[in-house]
């Protein structure tokens, strides 16, 4: 049974949508100006060759774990 002060809890309900609508504007704000900026993806080239070796310049994996027949 939940006792106490219900305007209270109204109060916290409505600061907890506030922090959540805060957060998520503030989110979008900062993904344009990264968006605007450098981009938030990598060139397509880039994904296809694989970001360890484009970024890197080394795999992330040896061959222990590449392709190979079972």
């Amino acid at each position: 049974m939940l006792r106490g002060n219900f305007g209270e809890l109204g109060v916290e309900l409505a600061a907890i949508a506030i922090a959540y609508a805060i957060a998520g504007v503030g989110t979008w704000i900062i993904l344009k100006i990264i968006d605007a900026t450098v981009g938030l993806r990598v060139k397509e080239e880039a994904e296809l060759q694989g970001l360890d070796i484009n970024e890197h310049g080394e795999e992330g994996y040896n061959s222990e774990f590449g392709d190979r027949p079972t």
